[in-house]
């Protein structure tokens, strides 16, 4: 989230069309509305910092627009994401 942070503020990103474009990789587990488990609270409460950063650069932000995106990529087979996860890396088109 820092590297996120220090992006946004130093308006550093990809020139799309002579846009910047400024992305951050989410998950749905920083939703608060679907949190019904209470686990991985340090994992959830980091994205739903990161959610909540996001909405509030892409709702303040003067000209000349900029494009915003954040991704959830889903629960993925990794160190992080565990056996259990429904799609391996394969799966994802990286």
């Amino acid at each position: 989230m820092a590297r996120v942070l220090a992006a946004a503020r130093a308006e550093v990103g990809a020139s799309v069309g002579g846009r910047t474009l400024i992305g951050a990789m989410s998950s749905g587990q920083g939703s608060i509305a679907n949190n019904e488990t209470g686990l991985r609270e340090g994992y959830r409460g980091s994205k739903a910092a990161l959610n909540q950063f996001m909405r509030s650069f892409a709702v303040r932000q003067p000209e000349p627009p900029r494009t915003l995106l954040v991704m959830a990529p889903g629960w993925v087979r990794t160190d992080p994401g565990g056996s259990d996860a429904p799609l391996g890396v394969e799966d994802t088109g990286w």
